[in-house]
């Protein structure tokens, strides 16, 4: 059902408070938000054109914001409802 990423998936946390929503970390540096269905909601651009893998996630208490953590040592915060990069 969530066979969208192209590398292996690193890191799978689910929204807080949200049954249905989903964040995937993948090898290949992608981040989705998926639904349980397999309905992808959001997919996240990288922060930098570098090769990286994203291997930690985690959604803010309210799930408005996202902060992803790469193996260049990079963190990244997006805004979910746009998917905007807000800082990194």
């Amino acid at each position: 059902i969530f066979d969208h990423h192209k590398a292996p998936v690193t890191r799978v946390v689910w929204a807080n408070g949200d049954p249905t929503l989903l964040a995937l970390c993948c090898k290949d540096g992608s981040v989705s938000l998926v639904s349980i269905d397999g309905t992808i909601v959001q997919q996240l651009k990288r922060p930098s054109k570098k090769a990286c893998v994203a291997t930690d996630v985690a959604w803010s208490l309210t799930n408005e914001w996202l902060l992803v953590g790469y193996d260049t040592g990079v963190a990244a915060l997006y805004v979910v409802k746009t998917a905007a990069l807000l800082r990194y």
